[in-house]
């Protein structure tokens, strides 16, 4: 099932469906933090339905479960953290509504016998080959349903790949298309060019202050220091909290033990592989040949992914599926990859999603951790859901402690909390705390700013959350002439050394244009100049802006086109363009004609879903709460 979700899942649309059955492998432990746990808090409405607190504290943690899986336990963790997560998550549900709503209107459906049949026959509910309610019900408890909510989750994950599939698989190319992007992106071009450098020119310039100063009187109102403050402020954050817990020894060792008796000793294997459909000509097989030559020739197998694979879901991180225990593909996929090497890549596999080409990347999990390995893992979760219980507790007692206080050093005493101060900052925000929008907004608002009170509590994220007072006020003023005269010096040293070097830059081209070549000119000014012949667009060798300059231009007609620009760096390049040469779609290779068509396939389809998408959340109704 996995295997046909996968392949099914492109572009745009993967990020939207997430497949289920694959969580209780990531996450374990958090004995149903999300159930039974009282008034759930809407966060967001679309088009009159809800999305609760627990919705997306449910989706966070099935994201961070997948990142895991994919990158491991060395992704830094600031990546997975809530905060870091909370606004991308929501975002994808609010998509992810908007979509399943679509799916419905137009019809979409999946059988209640569909789902038994995933069910019973999924491995991770399985003991000794046959389906366990009790084993189910703890699994999907683990990651916060109920079974209930899970079987929809599960029938809103199908309806939704159905939907998906519909819309990615509708992309087509024409031949024309082809033929005139073929000649766009593949063709060269000749040109010769010269550089006048900004640098030199700077160095060597002298700002006398009476025109520094002239200068900032007549500029005076761009030198202006924005309205700021500064404030103090108590947090409360979970991860502070659980760093100040320590958990018994004794408790981490029966933790330990527990986890032992639960522990699944099958060895996972960790797989990538490169995707090549079926053709009705059977010229699939030429390019599979073509691809295994590439590796045998020590080409490297995720650049090979990235650029044949048609598993578009996959190629982008050269062709990684994660982890599997033996069952997670089909039968033929599994076989070949048991018998693979670590490193080894297999002879081309038939599945019903075509010829894979299977590497085999990693093994892990034969025996379980030894409790000196493990320890740490165990006592962060200990830790984190002691804190999570204390942080509810304290985020209370912060709320109201500081509702009516004037001073939060006597509260941050009374709650045994650190008082923080900032720096100055605008509206526009600053550094650290001050560069979030909700301290922002909070501490220019009119209760906090004008009437000098303490501000309500700040929710930052589902395991941080602070109040805040104003400590300074400063109004907007002018700053002086000594405050900005380095800069003054410095913006009128570039402005007459990017004067001076376009007056020289247009004075070489004029004569390139009069009939010198670019090598004349340049040797009688002693400036440097360059040839460029048979240059594609990606030509690492000559300057990104160049390029772009270059191929910006006409084609040449009877003679060579002279143009000359300044860089973003200043500099002023003269070019002097001799030939386009068109790229020749013809010409091109089976195996890049099938790329480039798939390449453009595949942006149709995803410009197509993208747009669908926006049409459908241009007609919605989102109100954040």
């Amino acid at each position: 099932m996995l295997q046909s979700l996968r392949d099914n899942l492109k572009g745009t649309a993967a990020v939207i469906v997430v497949g289920l059955m694959v969580v209780p492998l990531v996450l374990f432990g958090v004995d149903s933090i999300f159930v039974d746990s009282g008034p759930d808090r809407e966060v967001v409405e679309v088009d009159g339905e809800a999305i609760t607190e627990t919705e997306l504290q449910r989706a966070i943690l099935l994201r961070q479960g997948q990142m895991r899986a994919q990158f491991g336990d060395d992704l830094p963790a600031q990546f997975t953290s809530a905060e870091n997560l909370r606004e991308p998550v929501l975002d994808s549900l609010i998509k992810r509504r908007l979509l399943a709503r679509a799916a419905r209107k137009g019809g979409m459906t999946v059988s209640d016998q569909h789902i038994n049949e995933l069910l019973v026959t999924a491995p991770e509910f399985q003991i000794e080959g046959r389906f366990d309610p009790d084993l189910f019900r703890q699994r999907v408890y683990n990651v916060g349903y109920s079974p209930i909510t899970y079987r929809q989750r599960l029938a809103e994950d199908l309806i939704l790949n159905q939907k998906v599939s519909g819309l990615t698989e509708s992309g087509f190319i024409t031949e024309g298309e082809l033929e005139s992007t073929a000649a766009l992106s593949l063709q060269e071009r000749d040109f010769y060019y010269l550089t006048v450098p900004l640098a030199p020119l700077e160095a060597e310039i002298d700002v006398e202050e009476e025109v520094a100063r002239a200068y900032y009187e007549d500029h005076k109102d761009e030198y202006r220091n924005p309205e700021q403050v500064s404030i103090e402020y108590l947090e409360v954050r979970l991860d502070e909290i659980a760093a100040r817990i320590d958990i018994p020894e004794q408790q981490l060792r029966d933790q330990y033990e527990q986890e032992v008796a639960a522990f699944n000793s099958e060895i996972e294997r960790h797989a990538a592989h490169i995707l090549i459909e079926p053709r009705n000509d059977g010229s699939e097989q030429a390019l599979l040949q073509e691809i295994r030559e590439r590796l045998a020739a020590g080409e490297n197998f995720t650049d090979l992914a990235e650029e044949y694979s048609e598993d578009f879901g996959t190629r982008s991180i050269g062709g990684e599926l994660g982890f599997t225990t033996g069952d997670t593909f089909p039968a033929p996929f599994e076989e070949a990859l048991a018998n693979l090497e670590t490193g080894e890549v297999s002879e081309p596999v038939r599945t019903d999603a075509g010829f894979h080409l299977i590497k085999l990347l990693d093994i892990r999990g034969a025996e379980p951790p030894t409790f000196e390995q493990d320890r740490n893992r165990i006592a962060t979760i200990l830790k984190n859901a002691e804190a999570q219980n204390r942080f509810v507790e304290l985020i209370q007692d912060l709320e109201d402690e500081t509702y009516t206080s004037q001073d939060l050093a006597e509260s941050a005493e009374i709650l045994g909390l650190q008082r923080r101060v900032s720096g100055p900052f605008s509206r526009s925000g600053g550094f650290g705390i001050a560069s979030n929008p909700t301290v922002v907004d909070a501490a220019f608002s009119e209760d906090v700013l004008i009437e000098g009170n303490t501000s309500e509590l700040l929710e930052l994220g589902p395991d941080h959350a602070m109040v805040l007072r104003v400590t300074n006020h400063e109004e907007p003023r002018n700053l002086s002439f000594e405050e900005v005269k380095t800069e003054v010096e410095r913006t009128l040293k570039r402005e007459m050394a990017v004067e001076r070097v376009t007056e020289i830059g247009k004075q070489l081209e004029a004569e390139v244009a009069a009939g010198k070549t670019i090598e004349e000119v340049a040797k009688a000014n002693d400036y440097q100049w360059q040839v460029s012949l048979n240059t594609q667009r990606t030509e690492p060798q000559v300057r990104r802006d160049i390029l772009t300059r270059v191929f910006a231009l006409p084609r040449p007609a009877d003679e060579a086109l002279v143009s000359g620009f300044t860089t973003n760096t200043g500099d002023y390049v003269v070019v002097n363009l001799t030939e386009v040469t068109d790229g020749d779609y013809h010409g091109m290779s089976e195996s890049e004609k099938a790329n480039l068509r798939q390449r453009l396939a595949g942006m149709a389809s995803d410009s197509a879903y993208a747009a669908y998408e926006a049409q459908l959340e241009e007609s919605a109704k989102i109100k954040r709460l």
